[in-house]
């Protein structure tokens, strides 16, 4: 099967929003007025994080990706336990977005294993098996690598078919 071109939507970054920006929505919003929302959200914790993106809308699109952990995924049809990797990263764009991706197949997931290994931050020996897992066991916080890999052209996409699917999708990064 020859490999078809297909359309990626134009990026469209998840909005940050500020603790005040919400309130202000909420304020707008809020029609019942015996809630006093200021109140419940003036010494709120706020949950630390990024914002989650489909890779399909990081494609072309410039980044740097700061931050690599791996995390235990499912385990494969040879019963075998895998990880994923998730990259946080932020664009080289007008207005900078910080935002995570996640991948747990053969192409962003080895890019980034093999870059680890080159970099000596996980053993070399990775680069001749770079499907063997970096997540560890539950009891141990999932491996985490602040790094600075620029991807200029961001990700591309290939879509394939073989024996397992007629309709592969892999990421790379570019």
């Amino acid at each position: 099967m020859a490999p078809k071109e297909i359309q990626i939507p134009e990026f469209i970054p998840p909005k940050e929003m500020s603790v005040a920006d919400l309130l202000a929505a909420a304020i707008a919003r809020n029609t019942d007025s015996s809630i006093d929302l200021a109140g419940l959200l003036s010494n709120a914790d706020v949950v630390a994080g990024r914002a989650l993106v489909d890779k399909a809308s990081m494609v072309g699109v410039p980044h740097i990706i700061t931050s690599a952990s791996f995390r235990k995924g499912t385990k494969g049809p040879d019963g075998i336990q895998r990880d994923f990797v998730s990259c946080e990263f932020t664009t080289i764009t007008a207005a900078p977005i910080e935002a995570v991706y996640n991948d747990g197949s053969t192409g962003i997931r080895r890019q980034m294993v093999s870059y680890l290994a080159s970099k000596g931050l996980i053993p070399e020996s990775y680069i001749e098996t770079p499907d063997t897992s970096i997540w560890v066991t539950d009891d141990e916080a999932d491996p985490t690598f602040e790094i600075r890999f620029l991807a200029p052209r961001g990700l591309r996409v290939s879509t394939y078919s073989n024996d397992y699917t007629d309709e592969g999708i892999t990421y790379y990064l570019a």
